[in-house]
């Protein structure tokens, strides 16, 4: 018969309440799963796996703290590791809190640690400790965060240890060094944080309607026709008009995809200009439809509702005279579009931008924010908040752990995992929105998009005025994982495709910062080689063939993704790398090659200290500053995110990870 719980009558309580005893090792059935259903890594140089313990007994018990860790080799020797007790998993805040677990429940706790130290084996085993009566935090006791190299197996807790099967892919994997452990949560806690980063979030900025979207709209379905078109002292304005004679949505990423017709067959695309005042009109066209699950922010057009679409041109450089244009239902550029023919030429200097959609009426208003929209673009601005320090910086996040808190307008979370108003309001968000290894059926491994910062950083600029809004950017495959390595057109078109996939998984998700990155980088997050430095007999494969590939099979690969993203879009395309000649660097893949109109995202690994904020692109009191990659001197108005993490904030929490972003340079000529 198995033994009845222990009870307690807690202090003023006027009812008794269950107090499950601690669990003992008998009790729970304790694994490390190959990857629980969705749950993406960390960053790309950590580590992470799921420690599961399922209570396999009758009666219930419970779980608070940590676990002690020993890592050892096979002939037993224990590998040099420093376990920190952290507050925070690979994907959220963990509270710490008695976990009572019935019989068949499961509690979870998250490792992570960096994929390849200094010293690391690859053939290692893991043992864990439960608290013990000696180092068991007490219910009313506040635990606070860490370094705690004695944590790894204490010899008082001798009795709870156990030795823990790991699955292939975890056990192969090159560990040692430092190594984060989050408190016992419940496991479905995990499983509802990887829902949450793509389930429908509650701080949309946009109208939300949880019926079925209408089907998209076709180029047939649509008219066009002109409402404004003037040449002014500071450029042009165009304004066109929108409708369709069913009901339908535009699918668009949030901008139009216009071009303009020039003499002698030039057609550039318009690039987005996030004009804040353009999204922050009322009557908004944008509706997000929730269902299943999922959301999708589209344009919603139905019989006698039109909407606009603004392009603006400053007056700077050659002019040449415009008749018509082509809008087009979807993000790109190409294929199928509906034409509209002007009364009499416009003239067309610099880059062509355009708004986001805006109400079709009325026309005064919609001509007022396009003629303000011409004005900042004259100035290099979009009229974004001030921001951080200095004016213009904001401070953001990538990546899937939730970084975002408050009711709006939102705060980032701080390295203690709780609010941290100091740094100012979020000022951005730039999320994964796909990976060419899962594209490609090589791996199952989760996204790193986390709907709830999107939505944040959306609703902070669109709703709020502050910060920049969201971004987007895709793991790179280079020419090694695509079957003919050694050509340049293969390697462009390579490129080109992974862009076009970029455009599908962005349809139906508005970016007010309107970048699309490529991720270059050696290692997708669970070590698959990228194929960047090295070559692969098929997509997939683990058997390589080529050890090297010329830098200039790397750039048009590069090439490819980037001039489409330039060339067929609205948006602004963009690389995350870093400086440096090592594999996994700029200069390690691309050699001397140097960048112009293209934006860059560079990082810094392991600062010393998050103790202190960027400012400027460089820690105050140290020597660390942002390392681009672009050459030198790099045009400086393409240097817009630099991604920092650091070593330690003197309570025990490593690797915390944000973004500082430049405001003042966004909205520039870069792109």
């Amino acid at each position: 018969m198995a033994a009845s719980p222990a009870w307690a009558r807690p202090a003023g309580a006027g009812t008794w309440r269950l107090a499950a005893a601690g669990c003992r090792p008998g009790q729970l059935r304790i694994s490390v799963p190959a990857a629980v259903a969705g749950d993406p890594d960390a960053a790309p140089a950590q580590l992470v796996w799921n420690v599961v313990l399922r209570n396999g007994g009758r009666s219930s018990c419970s779980l608070r703290g940590w676990p002690g860790l020993m890592i050892r080799r096979p002939a037993g020797r224990a590998v040099a590791v420093t376990v920190t007790d952290v507050r925070f998993s690979n994907l959220a805040h963990v509270p710490v809190s008695r976990v009572v677990l019935r019989p068949g429940q499961s509690a979870v706790v998250t490792v992570v640690g960096p994929a390849g130290a200094r010293g690391c084996v690859t053939r290692w085993s893991l043992g864990l400790a439960l608290p013990g009566a000696a180092d068991r935090v007490a219910p009313d006791q506040a635990a606070p965060d860490r370094a705690a190299p004695d944590r790894a197996v204490p010899d008082q807790a001798a009795a709870n240890r156990v030795a823990v099967r790991l699955p292939a892919d975890v056990a192969g994997r090159c560990v040692a060094g430092p190594m984060q452990v989050s408190p016992f949560y419940p496991l479905r806690a995990l499983r509802g944080s990887i829902r949450a980063l793509t389930a429908p979030a509650g701080n949309l900025p946009f109208p939300s309607a949880s019926r079925r979207e209408p089907p998209g709209c076709t180029a047939g379905a649509l008219r066009a026709r002109v409402s404004s078109a003037a040449d002014l002292p500071g450029g042009s304005v165009i304004v066109l008009r929108l409708s369709a004679h069913r009901k339908c949505v535009l699918l668009s990423g949030g901008w139009p995809a216009a071009r303009l017709h020039l003499p002698g067959g030039a057609s550039p695309i318009a690039k987005a200009f996030p004009y804040q005042q353009a999204w922050r009109m009322r009557h908004t066209p944008y509706v997000t439809y929730q269902r299943a699950g999922l959301q999708q922010t589209a344009v919603a057009l139905r019989p006698g509702r039109r909407v606009s679409v603004a392009l603006v041109s400053v007056a700077s450089g050659a002019c040449r005279p415009a008749e018509s244009a082509t809008v087009y239902p979807s993000a790109v550029g190409l294929g199928a579009g509906v034409q509209v023919a002007f009364a009499r030429p416009v003239s067309v200097c610099g880059q062509l931008r355009v708004l986001p959609f805006m109400p079709g009426s009325p026309r005064a208003s919609v001509l007022a924010v396009a003629r303000g929209a011409l004005a900042a673009a004259g100035e290099g601005s979009a009229a974004a908040g001030a921001g951080g320090i200095p004016a213009g910086f904001w401070y953001g996040s990538d990546g899937p752990r939730t970084m975002t808190c408050g009711s709006g307008p939102y705060t980032i979370v701080g390295a203690d995992g709780t609010c941290y108003p100091a740094a100012g309001y979020y000022g951005g968000y730039l999320g994964e929105v796909g990976r060419w290894d899962t594209w490609e059926g090589c791996d199952t491994v989760g996204g790193g998009w986390n709907s709830s910062d999107y939505a944040a950083a959306e609703a902070n600029f669109v709703q709020y005025g502050e910060g920049l809004g969201a971004a987007a950017y895709w793991m790179m495959a280079g020419p090694g994982r695509d079957p003919d390595p050694a050509s340049a057109s293969a390697a462009a078109s390579w490129g080109q495709a992974q862009a076009q996939q970029v455009a599908s998984d962005l349809s139906g998700t508005a970016l007010s910062l309107p970048y699309v990155l490529m991720d270059v980088e050696a290692q997708t997050q669970d070590s698959l080689d990228n194929g960047w430095n090295e070559s692969w007999s098929s997509t997939c494969s683990p058997l390589r063939v080529l050890k090297h590939i010329p830098a200039r099979i790397d750039r048009a690969d590069f090439s490819g993704f980037r001039d489409y993203i330039k060339d067929d879009t609205p948006w602004l395309p963009g690389v995350y790398s870093a400086g440096g000649r090592r594999s996994y660097e700029w200069a390690g893949i691309f050699g001397s090659q140097t960048l112009t109109s293209t934006a860059e995202w560079t990082y810094e690994d392991a600062t010393g200290s998050i103790a202190a904020y960027p400012a400027g692109f460089s820690i105050p009191g140290t020597s660390v500053t942002a390392d681009w990659f672009a050459g030198r001197p790099p045009p400086a108005r393409c240097e817009l995110f630099w991604q920092w993490t650091g070593g330690s904030t003197g309570n025990g929490i490593t690797n915390y990870r944000v973004d500082q972003l430049d405001g003042n340079r966004v909205y520039g000529s870069c792109g």
